[in-house]
């Protein structure tokens, strides 16, 4: 079932009527009566306005990192549009005509490549734990990444760490980190090509130039300019990205057998922190990549929330130093009533009453991992990712 949502009324009616046979389509004009359906929803298309307030915006990021959605689509007034602060599969301009959406919406449902590439990448466990959270990390982003040194940044690792764990474990001369990064900005680039969107609006919204894009263009395709690639489109950027996928990894996602496919369990995660700014912060940054977050203000609300939940978290993430119950004291029970739920500690204090708090992880719980404050959002959610890889 698709979720058709124009706040206006004026497109989602002829959207429905334009729904090939099959292919089951609600219209709604006020998403948030539509909770119960969104468990049900394949993707969601949203006519989205220039004035849209942040809410509507937040709400339609959040159904993303909520519900299994396969697509969302936005529709936009024109090229020149505001940028928008959501993650999108494909976004199309103007007055969008119902067929060529439908073709559209059959498209990217049936795509999902780059989830479906970060899957066969977190199932090759031989691979180092750091490059495997980097090249999932490369392809789960919102926005593609064309700096190895901005990725190292994000997941917290030192620059050079990531080129010599590619070299080691591919062992291959003619495949390079920074081409697989540049791959995944085409594949990203290509998908979102429309006849009326010019390349200078799609390498702003990617933050690169179009110089930038060419030279990968002739480097990595051998085409001359990225107007030769606009008449080809992604399917030529897949058709050779598949080879030297198939060389790195062995197996393209369309060979794997769908029982093989590791399952995306959703994690959910409760962030506890005195400090309001540091739980919205997380909280954001958390559920743009794909967590459920809650979160609490103390140790004692922690407790109380995860007692009346269904399931326990699959994490908590929690500040040491908080007034009452601290995040020590709060570890220690959690590890005693729920073992299975693992524990990430922060502090601006690496060490604390004479005590180094990463060996304290160590001896409260195996599944303790330690957060030192500043953190940057990349950082946070490498550690929560690698958390969830390596704990059963």
């Amino acid at each position: 079932m698709v979720l058709l949502y124009d706040a206006t009324g004026l497109h989602n009616v002829r959207w429905v009527q334009a729904a090939p046979a099959g292919m089951e389509a609600i219209a709604v004009s006020d998403i948030a009566a539509y909770d119960d359906m969104h468990a049900r929803a394949a993707g969601v298309v949203a006519f989205v306005r220039d004035h849209e307030d942040p809410a509507l915006l937040e709400r339609l990021g959040t159904f993303r990192a909520l519900y299994p959605l396969k697509f969302l689509i936005v529709l936009r007034p024109s090229p020149e549009s505001p940028l928008l602060s959501l993650s999108a599969d494909e976004i199309l301009y103007g007055r969008t005509d119902p067929d060529m959406l439908w073709s559209v919406i059959r498209t990217v449902e049936a795509n999902g490549l780059l989830h479906r590439l970060a899957d066969v990448i977190r199932s090759t466990e031989t691979m180092p734990i750091m490059l495997r959270l980097a090249l999932m990390h490369t392809l789960l982003r919102p926005s593609p990444i064309s700096s190895i040194k901005e990725l190292a940044a994000e997941i917290g690792c030192e620059r050079r760490t990531l080129p010599r764990s590619w070299e080691l474990y591919f062992d291959s001369w003619h495949d390079r980190l920074i081409d697989f990064l540049d791959w995944v900005t085409l594949l990203y680039v290509t998908g979102r090509k429309a006849p009326k969107r010019p390349w200078t609006v799609i390498a702003r919204d990617v933050g690169v130039t179009e110089e930038t894009l060419a030279r990968s263009v002739r480097r990595l395709i051998g085409l001359s300019s990225l107007s030769e690639l606009a008449v080809h489109g992604q399917p030529i950027v897949l058709n050779h990205f598949r080879i030297v996928f198939e060389r790195l990894f062995g197996q393209w996602p369309g060979d794997l057998a769908a029982e093989r496919l590791p399952a995306r369990e959703f994690q959910r995660v409760l962030v506890v922190d005195d400090h309001e700014a540091v739980r919205q912060f997380l909280d954001h940054s958390l559920r743009r990549a794909g967590f459920d977050t809650v979160i609490a203000a103390a140790g004692d609300e922690a407790l109380v929330q995860i007692a009346r939940a269904n399931e326990p978290p699959t994490v908590v993430v929690t500040d040491i130093k908080m007034p009452g119950m601290d995040g020590i004291e709060l570890a220690r029970r959690i590890a005693q009533q729920w073992p299975s739920v693992r524990i990430i500690l922060m502090s601006a204090f690496v060490v604390m009453d004479g005590i180094e708090l990463e060996w304290l992880c160590d001896e409260l719980s195996h599944s303790i991992r330690f957060l030192a404050k500043p953190f940057t959002a990349g950082r946070a959610v490498a550690l929560l990712r690698e958390t969830c890889e390596t704990f059963p």
